[in-house]
């Protein structure tokens, strides 16, 4: 006899089940499915627990009532009554999807089972990077316009006249424009765009289950949702809705960590190339911040009299331990008349004694 595979033409997965894309489909998308899954699994097993119970009961009092020898035609009725009830539930059991909890296990097994791919999955990450390039490039408008709709009814009719926006591309573009929006503390318009973002996966994962284009099922996805015919549904977005939130201003607050990281490890190497260049080994930007305004001033200005001036003015030992930073780091070069035993203060008197032009710049 052959093999019947027909068992296995639907088979009900989850978030614990499936493969998800890296910028959409994340496992908190696809909680709904699996508590819902797990939800009707309990209430059919008590719908079962009650059928047999209320069987049994009926068989019991009709089983009294004849070892009184009597016959009771309504309690008869009722034992053939829930005898129909359990083949009809046992058929309705039947044609449950299989999914992870009802597959079971196989010890061993040589099938092969040849998957059909999507478009998708046959592409390489290049070249799905590159289509979204593309596509975002050439559509960037008009999906930043669907991410500002407010009203149900306005996202379905434009998607409706814009059907080549429903797919995977337009809902990594929100899912990254959110984020963007994020970093730049535009909180309300990212709390808008995220609405309709996670519309788009919605529908995405929709068409999934369903083994079908996007395209031809956006529509069932706004009637389940306005028709709330399913409480749950419409819990599952709004939970979905409030996690993408904060799973955006997670990454919107990774990506300022990094830029800040980033930026602290540029200025680091920067300060190291200036030590290095130093004369001293001293950082002449860190000496220029730490001197008086006064001595900021004159190399800023790079007035060599009005250094002379202001140093005569400054305590002689002070004037010294700035000035000896000062040629430490390259802000201050001695004239090559200066004596090495001459007192930087009496140094910075002299006219052959100069600010270095390259090491004021630099601060500037």
């Amino acid at each position: 006899m052959p093999i019947d595979y027909s068992k296995w033409n639907k088979i009900e997965i989850s978030d614990d089940e499936d493969d998800t894309h890296p910028n959409i489909h994340t496992p908190s998308l696809f909680k709904w499915r699996h508590e819902a899954r797990v939800q009707r699994m309990e209430e059919m097993a008590k719908e079962k627990e009650q059928i047999s119970e209320s069987k049994k009961d009926a068989e019991r009092a009709l089983a009294e009532a004849k070892k009184k020898g009597l016959t009771d035609a309504e309690l008869e009725k009722q034992v053939e009554e829930w005898k129909i009830k359990e083949r009809e539930f046992e058929k309705k059991e039947k044609s449950q999807p299989l999914n992870v909890d009802t597959i079971g296990t196989v010890a061993q097994s040589s099938s092969r089972i040849n998957k059909a791919k999507t478009e998708l999955e046959i592409k390489s990450e290049e070249e799905l990077m590159s289509d979204y390039q593309r596509f975002t490039k050439k559509w960037e408008a008009e999906i930043k316009k669907f991410g500002m709709f407010k009203r149900l009814e306005d996202s379905q009719q434009y998607l409706s006249e814009n059907t080549y926006l429903v797919n995977e591309h337009t809902a990594s573009f929100l899912c990254i424009y959110c984020i963007d929006l994020c970093v730049e503390e535009k909180m309300s318009l990212m709390n808008q765009v995220s609405h309709q973002a996670v519309i788009l996966q919605f529908i995405l994962e929709l068409a999934k289950t369903h083994k079908i284009d996007p395209r031809g099922c956006f529509r069932q996805f706004f009637d389940k949702y306005r028709k709330n015919e399913n409480p749950e549904y419409q819990k599952a977005f709004d939970d979905e809705l409030a996690a993408f939130r904060e799973r955006v201003k997670g990454r919107a607050q990774a990506r300022i960590d990094a830029y800040l990281e980033e930026q602290k490890q540029e200025e680091e190497s920067e300060r190291q190339k200036r030590i290095e260049a130093s004369p001293g080994g001293v950082d002449p930007q860190e000496v220029f911040e730490s001197l008086p305004e006064a001595w900021q001033k004159c190399f800023e200005t790079q007035d060599i009299p009005m250094l002379q001036k202001v140093v005569s003015e400054t305590d002689p030992k002070v004037a010294s331990e700035l000035l000896d930073k000062c040629i430490k780091s390259g802000l201050w070069v001695p004239g090559p008349d200066e004596k090495g035993d001459e007192s930087p203060a009496s140094a910075a008197a002299a006219e052959n004694t100069k600010p270095s032009t390259t090491s004021i710049e630099e601060q500037d």
